[in-house]
């Protein structure tokens, strides 16, 4: 394919080596399958985008603006701990119209069907991660519903919690997760790093980290769940309607004809509203079917900071081999993400961040090693880049060091290879 620029329009052809002309009013025709090409205007011409109007204007619905007859609101409780078992609950005696919803009223299973089925709607026995939700107070009135709440008293067995990978990797002959801490491991292997590293004239190693990053979208996290009839429908600011659907007739336990999905205007997301809706659109309709009523849960922004998911921290460490006219022969890397208290999405993070491992970079012979293991911080998810930029970071780093190393200029060492 080739890409001509002009003075009007670039011409994008999908036939190889194929002549151009440029004409008089500037606008780029080759000479052949003139019926094949694509023009596409250049970034000095206006888009206009359908729905600039709505949120210029102040006239976009999103979830919080949504409104049922008979809505009820709901707050959940959170767990204060990183890691304890639930010994008692006390809640307050409620006035009427209001209600306590938890894994008793789940009529499927208390899992958020995604990947792996371990990351539940709501503790019943334990809680692993500090904000874990263990039930909702629903009424009509915001603020009696957030005093109720608060009312409520839990009380934990203190365990001892895991807060980082180091931590999980020095506690896994008492792991939290599994048998050794580790929710997914992969290895991959090209070449023959082995006898590349016995040939090396040179060998370089290095580790980087990268840490916990918030998405910071506009909108905090929220849906509205109606049942009416024989069917539930939820509406919500989501970035994937098909993994919450899956999640809402695992939970249910109803056929998918009988659940409907509305993604309404998004206030951002970046990867933070592909798999926690799901979870808080479950607690929307676990209320929703035990009350009758509509029900709006919205997270205020300290609760979406505090609960959500985040971009997964990482510890890569490189080993690399160099021959002795300079150029790389081999590498073995090791890839640590911290996956919080739950699997979620992090086997697709994991993978791209071990696809990524070597950038642009032609190394012959490579070997890779990537883990997540478990925390008890919460569950990271989905962050644009799906664990690519963890992964670039730390290559481009580790190559400028070597030529530093090695007395050679960052960008030509990188240009040869």
């Amino acid at each position: 394919m080739s890409v001509k620029c002009c003075r009007s329009k670039t011409v994008l052809d999908t036939t190889p080596d194929v002549p151009y002309k440029e004409t008089e009013g500037g606008r780029a025709v080759h000479l052949q399958n003139q019926d094949r090409r694509l023009l596409v205007e250049p970034i000095s011409v206006p888009v206009h985008r359908f729905d600039a109007a709505e949120k210029t204007g102040g006239l976009a619905r999103y979830i919080a603006d949504l409104h049922f007859d008979g809505m009820l609101v709901a707050r959940t409780l959170r767990s204060t701990s990183p890691r304890a078992r639930i010994r008692n609950l006390a809640a307050p005696a409620l006035p009427e119209g209001y209600a306590i919803v938890d894994h008793r009223d789940i009529p499927g299973h208390n899992q958020v069907h995604l990947i792996e089925d371990d990351w539940p709607f709501f503790a019943v026995d334990e809680v692993n991660h500090i904000g874990e939700p263990i039930l909702l107070v629903v009424g009509p009135d915001r603020s009696e519903v957030q005093r109720l709440v608060s009312e409520i008293d839990v009380d934990y067995e203190e365990l001892e919690p895991v807060g980082s990978i180091e931590e999980s990797l020095a506690s896994r002959n008492s792991p939290i997760y599994g048998e050794r801490n580790t929710m997914v491991e992969y290895t991959v292997e090209q070449g023959d790093p082995n006898s590349a590293f016995e040939k090396a004239g040179s060998i370089f190693e290095d580790e980087y980290k990268t840490g916990l990053q918030e998405h910071a979208y506009l909108e905090p996290q929220g849906v509205v769940a109606v049942h009416e009839g024989e069917r539930m429908t939820v509406y919500g600011s989501m970035q994937c309607p098909f993994y919450m659907k899956t999640a809402l007739e695992h939970a249910l336990g109803w056929d998918g004809s009988r659940i409907r999905i509305v993604q309404t205007v998004t206030g951002g997301g970046f990867g933070g509203k592909e798999d926690y809706p799901s979870l808080i659109a479950g607690h929307a309709a676990f209320a929703a079917l035990k009350t009758g009523r509509p029900v709006q849960l919205v997270l205020d922004r300290a609760e979406d900071l505090c609960c959500t998911t985040k971009r997964h921290p990482a510890v890569i460490n490189y080993r690399t081999a160099v021959d002795e006219k300079g150029r790389i022969t081999a590498t073995e890397i090791r890839i640590l993400l911290d996956g919080g208290a739950y699997v979620g999405l992090s086997s697709v993070v994991l993978q791209r961040a071990m696809f990524m491992a070597t950038g642009v970079y032609g190394i012959p012979h490579v070997r890779i090693h990537g883990e997540v293991l478990a925390t008890n911080n919460a569950p990271t998810g989905a962050f644009r880049g799906f664990g690519a930029p963890q992964a670039l970071f730390a290559v481009e780093m580790h190559l400028q060091s070597i030529a530093e190393r090695l007395g050679q200029d960052p960008l030509d060492f990188k240009m040869r290879h």
